[in-house]
């Protein structure tokens, strides 16, 4: 990995880090084989964060009063539920992830042009602030219904959920539970930036190289200064780094 960090000449990469990042708030990390700490956390996660909001929905999904609760409570359970899913495909996936990352230090380290690189580099601009955009509208659609919530006299918790006792008696028992449920769905909406991202950033990049060896392609032979060793040897550079992108 640091050799080919060294050979690179841009990380177009770059922003899948923010990524890594958030996956590494729920336990998907990049080591080939995870350490007992890390199991760890990957299981509280799974047990706690999701097991503990999927059973709170799916539960009070079957003590709606009226078609209204149901209807606002149904897409609810239909989001925790594949949250869990894409977490468990993404986990079973990870090698796979980790990869991405060699595929694009291959491409990063060929005879990119300076033009190139820049193109690359503002495309990585551009990815963060997706990544930025997302970030802060998942975010804030969970934080808006917390300060609604904050403001019902402890009425109300951000979302309507079953509870094995009554979070209304007590001031202090109100503020952890809705300090708890705050944090389990500010975890989940991290780990979906993570998960709806990662395909469309990858696929960016990808056509962006994609794109770059097609123009290489479109140049060989019209360099009268290279021998027709020296352009064949170029093709068969740019139909390696194709199936490369394509593999």
């Amino acid at each position: 990995m640091e050799n080919n960090n060294q050979k690179r000449k841009v990380i177009s990469d770059k922003s899948f880090e923010y990524i890594w990042f958030l996956w590494k708030t729920v336990g998907l990390y990049r080591d080939e084989k995870y350490s007992c700490l890390q199991k760890a956390h990957v299981g509280f996660i799974i047990a706690c964060v999701h097991g503990m909001t999927i059973l709170t929905f799916i539960v009070q999904f079957f003590l709606v009063k009226n078609l209204k609760q149901l209807l606002n409570i149904l897409p609810m359970n239909v989001t925790v539920i594949s949250c869990l899913i894409k977490l468990v495909i993404f986990l079973d996936k990870r090698h796979k992830l980790v990869e991405i990352h060699y595929l694009f230090a291959k491409l990063d380290s060929k005879n990119l042009t300076s033009e190139e690189i820049e193109s690359l580099e503002k495309l990585n601009r551009f990815c963060k602030k997706m990544f930025i955009m997302l970030f802060v509208l998942y975010a804030s659609m969970i934080t808006s219904a917390a300060i609604n919530a904050a403001f019902s006299h402890r009425q109300t918790l951000p979302f309507d959920i079953w509870l094995p006792y009554d979070y209304r008696s007590q001031s202090w028992l109100y503020w952890i539970t809705f300090a708890f449920q705050y944090s389990f769905f500010i975890t989940l909406s991290n780990e979906n930036v993570a998960h709806d991202l990662i395909g469309p950033l990858y696929f960016i990049l990808l056509n962006r190289h994609l794109e770059i060896i097609l123009d290489r392609i479109e140049k060989v032979g019209w360099d009268k200064e290279k021998t027709q060793e020296e352009n064949y040897q170029d093709f068969i550079d740019c139909i390696e780094d194709h199936k490369l992108v394509m593999g």
